[in-house]
């Protein structure tokens, strides 16, 4: 299954090097959508997302550290469901250009990673039958990035 999250919002500041860049992200847990609304609310309840309690997930970055061509590792805590924990994602930079629409400078990215999902508290489970569980521990992240200029973004 494959699910998205549409209230996204993203802040970053690029220094002169990567120890004085940073980036936080702030999701809105309510904003789920796999594309079937009774899934959507049973992952907002207490069996996974506990909305009520904690809505929104955020990820601040401690470190970014350069791994080769265009390849990064972005290390910081990860917030959810009321447990915080180190995430490490592999960036891959995709490229940078002026967009020829306004002329702002866009740069973009990619990133992924796996995360237990019962070390964030999230340990809902139905067995099947035959033996095992209906869902997996491990959950997989895939996030596209795109950085605009503070004055592109507020216009």
């Amino acid at each position: 299954m494959r699910g998205r999250f549409t209230g996204v919002e993203g802040h970053h500041h690029i220094g002169p090097d990567l120890a004085s860049t940073t980036i936080d992200v702030d999701v809105d847990l309510a904003t789920v959508n796999t594309d079937n609304p009774d899934r959507d609310a049973h992952l907002r309840s207490s069996d996974f997302f506990s909305i009520a309690n904690h809505p929104t997930m955020l990820f601040e970055s401690t470190a970014i550290t350069e791994l080769g061509r265009h390849r990064y590792q972005l290390d910081g805590e990860l917030r959810l469901n009321g447990h915080t924990k180190p995430l490490a994602l592999d960036i891959e930079f995709l490229g940078a250009a002026t967009f020829p629409g306004d002329g702002s400078f866009h740069a973009g990215s990619s990133a992924t990673r796996s995360l237990s999902r019962k070390a964030f508290g999230v340990d809902f489970n139905v067995p099947c039958a035959a033996g095992g569980f209906v869902i997996a521990d491990q959950v997989n992240i895939d996030i596209d990035i795109q950085l605009l200029p503070v004055a592109t973004r507020a216009a």
